[in-house]
């Protein structure tokens, strides 16, 4: 009875802020963005960033399930939009998601009415926009670059499994996932890793990089920050104060302090409080062989920010982090 009235109540928002939203006519280019793996951290990044005065959140609005536009096939995980690609719908159908002034129950969940009601700008969190991210930034504008929020591939393989996908001792992955546009391309050229007899955990680190790929390498550096959520863990006051310098907005009251909070998504609730434990925990149990398996991956696809032999980033300058220790 309880889960139904929460139901109703979700429902009932949502429908309250679809005529409040649409007449407020908010600017994307305002937006906060967050792009994301799914299992990438952003929900703790969108928590953090909903401390920014007169702000509000847009949850998912391109869930595949759940999101404003999940019945049309162009926005489906893994899609890919060449950089180049004009077409007025699509920017239209970004720049009102990107902006709040279309909501459902489900974007508008995390933030209260109050929130919205005030809002001037929205905090948006997109774990399906790595693979949109160089379209995204070459056909809008916005005056805060969005962030690309990058964990490893291993530790977000991990995380899904756990996560998501398991059931028990039964682990359901969707092996009929076919990306779109140039990502179908990579995918085809390493199809044997999407296969059913193909080990899970290859599967999910062969998809993080087919949905990483373009990001990485069609984005123009200029046009997105890019985080680390293993420095963001680490160190977190000095990673948030530098994006904050970056977007030229001060540091919201209240944002240090929700620093140590775990994320709502925590669904397990073991989140450990030693951050180097909680970096640690999805690398332990694999031999030297293994990670080499997982390796060849990550070289297939050219992927140089992160190593499997490695927790934390490539390029990190180590001296300044937390040693992590054997």
């Amino acid at each position: 009875m309880e889960s139904r009235y929460k139901e109703i109540k979700k429902r009932l928002k949502g429908e309250l802020l679809k005529p409040i939203m649409a007449n407020k006519k908010l600017s994307h280019e305002d937006s906060l963005i967050i792009v994301s793996e799914p299992r990438g951290g952003s929900t703790w990044l969108l928590e953090l960033l909903a401390t920014v005065p007169k702000s509000a959140t847009i949850f998912e609005p391109f869930h595949s399930n759940y999101g404003l536009y999940h019945k049309i096939d162009d926005y489906k995980w893994g899609s890919y939009f060449d950089p180049n690609y004009v077409d007025e719908k699509s920017i239209k159908d970004w720049k009102d998601a990107l902006s709040g002034r279309i909501v459902n129950p489900y974007v508008v969940s995390r933030s209260s009415i109050r929130d919205y009601m005030s809002s001037e700008r929205m905090v948006v969190k997109l774990i399906m926009g790595t693979s949109f991210l160089p379209w995204m930034t070459q056909q809008l504008e916005f005056k805060h670059a969005p962030i690309y929020l990058m964990r490893h591939p291993l530790a977000v393989a991990k995380s899904n499994i756990e996560n998501l996908y398991k059931r028990g001792k039964e682990i359901y992955v969707d092996h009929k996932w076919i990306p779109s546009g140039k990502n179908e391309k990579l995918y085809l050229k390493n199809k044997d890793l999407f296969e059913e007899d193909s080990p899970i955990l290859h599967h999910l680190i062969a998809r993080w990089c087919v949905n990483n790929y373009f990001a990485l390498t069609e984005t123009p550096q200029d046009k997105f920050v890019k985080v680390y959520y293993e420095e963001m863990l680490l160190n977190p006051i000095e990673v948030l104060t530098a994006l904050f310098d970056k977007w030229n907005l001060p540091i919201p009251d209240g944002l240090f302090e929700k620093i140590q909070v775990p994320s709502s998504s925590d669904f397990k609730k073991d989140f450990r409080s030693d951050k180097k434990e909680q970096l640690k925990k999805w690398f332990k149990g694999f031999s030297h062989t293994e990670l080499n398996d997982l390796q060849d991956i990550l070289n297939r696809f050219d992927i140089k920010d992160y190593s499997m032999h490695e927790i934390l980033p490539l390029n990190l300058k180590k001296n300044d982090l937390i040693p992590l220790g054997e």
